[in-house]
């Protein structure tokens, strides 16, 4: 489920899109201000991000969501904050509970099939020259 990977799916597309995306501004500032979004209408985060609603409910789908209700209502009901752990141990368990939790959620035939077509692709661009 995705409740627990809301962190994950920020960061991920905080991290996949250009520098000043507004898709990477609209994650930005809900890592940053989680308490608050919370509560926060489309309209009322439209503004504080300085996008449209429109820009949010794109990027609400862009993360594979429905609508904003439905994002809402996850962060409402998921634990969405990041703890210090006191030791490495925990911390090391907190990773590797997180690297698992994306292992899962990879589409490993859509992985092969764009590394095939990759490799089609050099092969191709070779022939080219």
């Amino acid at each position: 489920m995705i409740y627990s990977k809301l962190p994950v799916v920020f960061l991920n597309t905080i991290a996949s899109e250009k520098q000043g995306s507004t898709n990477g501004e609209i994650a930005s500032y809900i890592i940053t201000h989680l308490d608050e979004v919370k509560y926060m209408g489309i309209a009322q985060l439209a503004q504080s991000c300085h996008v449209a609603n429109s820009s949010i409910s794109r990027f609400v789908k862009d993360i594979g969501l429905k609508n904003y209700n439905e994002l809402r209502e996850l962060m409402l009901s998921a634990s969405l904050h990041f703890e210090c752990e006191d030791s490495l141990e925990s911390y090391t368990t907190h990773l590797q509970h997180a690297i698992n939790d994306v292992y899962q959620t990879i589409n490993h035939h859509e992985i092969d099939r764009l590394c095939q077509k990759i490799k089609t692709y050099k092969k191709i661009a070779a022939l080219a020259y």
